[in-house]
Parts: structure tokens; sequence; C-alpha cells
């Protein structure tokens, strides 16, 4: 019996021997791609679609989830949109815009209300439509105009940092 207990004792300590160097080694021996390889291929290339003059569509969806103080949900909102570039003399343009809102966390959306005003708003993306007023002359006073406004900035920061 005593043999058995020395004999398992050494077993389980030759293991964990085991287990501990192929921790140590097996890191060190594997090799993968280096982190600054990545980091300089995707701050120096653009991918081929964005360097493009090409006329280009794409539907943005932004979701809001609202809460208060606390972290209870008190609404969300749903805001989407029709994005064109590559228009002539760098233009770009906002169609099907709608927006919908609703006070039930799990429960779908309900229809949605089209932003007519937001309807062919076309502009040359730049820093000056964040400033100017003048951009949005012809929205209306409403609480929904933020939501309008935030797809024409979101598209125009995913344009500068991709």
């Amino acid at each position: 019996m005593i043999k058995f207990k020395t004999m398992k004792k050494k077993l389980n300590s030759g293991f964990a021997g085991l287990l501990m160097s192929l921790l140590v080694i097996v890191p060190s021996v594997s090799k993968g791609q280096s982190e600054k390889a990545v980091i300089k291929k995707y701050l120096t290339e653009l991918p081929s679609v964005l360097v493009s003059n090409s006329l280009q569509k794409y539907r943005m969806i932004a979701i809001y989830t609202n809460r208060d103080l606390y972290g209870n949900f008190t609404g969300k909102t749903k805001v989407t949109g029709d994005y064109t570039r590559g228009l002539e003399n760098e233009f770009v343009t906002w169609n099907n815009i709608y927006i919908s809102g609703s006070d039930n966390f799990s429960e779908p959306f309900p229809a949605a209300t089209k932003q007519e005003y937001m309807e062919n708003f076309k502009y040359v993306p730049s820093p000056k439509m964040v400033q100017e007023k003048e951009a949005f002359k012809n929205f209306p006073l409403s609480p929904e105009n933020i939501y309008a406004r935030n797809l024409v900035w979101d598209m125009m920061s995913f344009e500068i940092f991709s």
C-alpha cells in the first residue's frame, strides 16, 4: 500500500511538472502575426472600396437605447437611411430616412415615420457640417431633428476615420 501511494505521488508530481513545462515552452515556440505588422497594415492601407470614386450606396441603421441615471430603460429609437457617395463634385445624398421609437425594450420597433425633409438632402462633406446652422436650415424644429443630424455626423466620422 505504501508503494502505491509513493508511486501515485511521483506520477502526480511528474504530471504537474510536464504541464508547467508545456505552459512555458509552447507559447514561446508558437508563432503568430506580430502586433506591429497588423497595426502598420491597417494604418497605411485603405480598403479599395473607400478609395474608389465610383457610386456607392450604404444603408445606415442607428439604434439608441435610453436609460435613466439608475440604468432603467426609458425608451429606444431606431433611425435608418440610405446614404449615397461618389456623386459628381464629391456630393453625397440621403434618402429614405425613417425614425421609429418605442417604450418597450423587448418588442420590435413599430412602423417608422419618413423624414421628408431629409429626402435628397445633398451636400459636400466637410468639417463645416458640424458647425454650420445653415447646412440644416430646412430641418424642422423637432426632437427627431437631432437623430437626422446624427446620421450625417456619424457617416462623416466613418468616412474620416476610414
